[in-house]
């Protein structure tokens, strides 16, 4: 087998959503696992191919890093919203010698126990800080992690206030960039 028929080959066969794009963000080509995150609506393409997320924000933090790495043969991490909520981390690797990137997504969804154990000792987060924090790494805002907590909202915001000092992050992308480490 080539070099380039296993390129091929590792590409289809990765069960993770990836896709290939230009230096527009215009996508070229998806691996089954990156059609089927399109065909759900975690993602969406607009009408002129350019993969979208679940906020402006994330569309605009997504085009950056796509162009900060295309043609430049290196790489970055970031966190993007999906669609309906929940988190993707995603790594987006520049080729050398063409203006492609390809993005490989991680879905990142219910931390499991030990990965929140280690983001609070890490952090020195209280057992309700903890709560709200996995409430939020599931995709859920303030309001509905208060209802599922049974807590009022302004209390999760005075954890979330919490959160983001012992994390030293400045909001709630931050606290789940650092948070996605650990996961």
């Amino acid at each position: 087998m080539s070099e380039e028929e296993t390129c091929d080959w590792w590409f289809t066969q990765d069960p993770l959503p990836r896709f290939v794009v230009n230096d527009d963000g215009r996508l070229l080509s998806a691996n089954p696992a990156g059609d089927a995150a399109l065909l759900d609506g975690r993602l969406t393409a607009n009408g002129a191919g350019v993969l979208k997320f679940g906020s402006a924000g994330c569309d605009a933090s997504f085009l950056a890093a796509v162009r900060a790495v295309a043609g430049k043969g290196t790489h970055c991490r970031l966190v993007l919203r999906q669609r309906h909520g929940g988190w993707f981390g995603a790594g987006l690797h520049g080729s050398p010698a063409e203006p492609l990137v390809v993005v490989a997504l991680r879905e990142e969804l219910t931390p499991d126990p030990e990965a929140m154990a280690a983001i609070g000792a890490a952090f020195r987060l209280t057992a309700s800080e903890l709560d709200v924090l996995e409430c939020l790494l599931t995709g859920q805002c303030p309001k509905t992690a208060a209802t599922d907590l049974n807590i009022s909202e302004h209390t999760v915001r005075a954890h979330l206030r919490s959160i983001y000092a012992k994390m030293n992050a400045r909001g709630l992308s931050n606290v789940i960039r650092l948070s996605c480490s650990f996961l």
